[in-house]
């Protein structure tokens, strides 16, 4: 089943990249 496992890591990253953009925006506001 590496279908259900593939898209697992992907989904991560993106969230991850979503944490850094928020807190690097949050950064610029200071």
């Amino acid at each position: 089943m590496p279908d259900s496992i593939n898209p697992s890591p992907s989904c991560v990253l993106l969230s991850r990249f979503r944490w850094i953009t928020v807190m690097g925006s949050y950064l610029l506001t200071i």
